[in-house]
């Protein structure tokens, strides 16, 4: 859904929890709010090849309580 960078890039987990996402955009939690989400994942991508490390995107993904499903990632281009 949404935001794929142009360039080469790797799509890394940064952090993990439970319930809202205290570590992501809050377009995320805003866009999740309201879903029953048991546990999420945010992401940080960063473009393949370049020193030092240029973040093109960050976003996340979750997990609903309700049937176990995967939903996301939900990207957006960083800054």
């Amino acid at each position: 859904m949404g935001y794929m960078p142009a360039v080469n890039h790797r799509c890394i987990i940064d952090d993990c929890g439970e319930a809202k996402c205290p570590t992501c955009p809050d377009f995320v939690n805003e866009l999740l709010q309201n879903t029953v989400i048991r546990s999420w994942c945010s992401y940080v991508c960063i473009q393949i090849g370049t020193s030092p490390l240029e973040v093109v995107a960050v976003g996340a993904g979750a997990m609903s309580a309700l049937g176990g499903k995967f939903f996301g990632p939900i990207c957006k281009p960083y800054p």
